[in-house]
């Protein structure tokens, strides 16, 4: 008997360490710094290294995973690993499972144990509320919109591109439907590193649960800002507004409320500028009566972008 778990452990776990490693030497950090980061000691570190990358990659690639996949996913553990090692921790348990659910390992798991050749076990999942289901689908159609086209990759902001959309009436976090992991560049464009499901983004969802009381709007989706991406939206004619602070902030919660409180004093609005403080990178929330909405003004917003260069 062979487990998934046994695979994550003896195999994609030791794989995904190697290229987080490499890929920490690359930024320029020390193997005492790595070994912190990896929670192994430095003389794992040394051996890791000692390994070609190649090495890591083909391992990682014959359990089932392509190399967008592999790529935005240390891109987002590498970024988190140092900042958050909670929302590290939390990554790779999204992306493990969300794998076993879609059936990425179901071959490998099959030539090493073939007595599963009917098994269907990691692919049962839970049962949703109809409006959760439909909620996730259109998010999963925004997130394809996002994904094929070759220019959005532009306005990725550093902590990564997320996409929520509340269900009507939300009360919770759990309520809103967002990507675990984010959305991030790979080559020229957007990849999701795993699928929607509710809860999936904290940081969407508290804007959004903070505006429920505004009819129209129930989806928004993060990008950059800069003097461009500003010129692009007022070019579009985008209704949108400003943040403002008595002083500038110091926590993503402050950013929320200021976020929100543009939107409950102006209404409906196609985006929120926040440009940010000590530590929180500038932000442009584009909002939509859907995640598709809001997902097409992120389209124009892009091209428009593209178009200023």
């Amino acid at each position: 008997m062979y487990l998934p778990c046994e695979i994550f452990v003896k195999e994609f776990l030791p794989a995904l360490r190697g290229l987080m490693a490499h890929e920490l030497r690359d930024r320029g950090l020390s193997q005492s710094r790595i070994a912190s980061l990896l929670g192994v000691s430095q003389a794992a570190v040394s051996q890791i290294l000692s390994r070609d990358r190649s090495e890591y990659r083909r391992r990682i690639e014959i359990i089932g995973f392509g190399d967008g996949e592999v790529d935005a996913l240390i891109r987002i553990l590498v970024n988190d690993s140092a900042s958050d090692p909670i929302l590290a921790t939390q990554m790779i348990h999204h992306f493990w499972h969300d794998a076993l659910e879609r059936g990425a390992i179901c071959g490998y798991h099959r030539k090493l144990y073939p007595q599963l050749v009917t098994c269907s076990i990691c692919l049962r999942r839970e049962e949703m509320d109809i409006e959760v289901e439909e909620t996730v689908r259109r998010v999963e159609e925004a997130v394809g919109l996002l994904e094929s086209s070759n220019y959005v990759s532009y306005l990725v902001p550093e902590v990564a591109m997320n996409i929520a959309q509340a269900v009507r009436q939300a009360k919770t976090v759990e309520d809103v439907v967002g990507i675990p992991g984010r959305i991030v560049e790979v080559r020229g464009r957007v990849k999701a590193v795993s699928r929607p499901e509710p809860g999936g983004s904290k940081h969407l969802a508290q804007i959004l649960l903070k505006i429920s009381d505004i009819t129209g709007i129930r989806a928004v989706i993060n990008i950059k800002l800069d003097p461009r991406v500003e010129s692009a939206v007022e070019s579009l004619g985008l209704k949108y507004a400003t943040t403002r602070y008595e002083s500038p902030p110091r926590s993503e919660d402050e950013v929320v409320e200021a976020v929100a409180e543009c939107l409950r004093e102006k209404g409906v609005l196609d985006a929120v500028l926040d440009w940010g403080g000590m530590g929180l990178e500038p932000t442009t929330y584009v909002f939509g009566r859907d995640a598709v909405d809001a997902a097409r003004k992120v389209l124009r917003i892009a091209a428009e972008y593209l178009s200023k260069a």
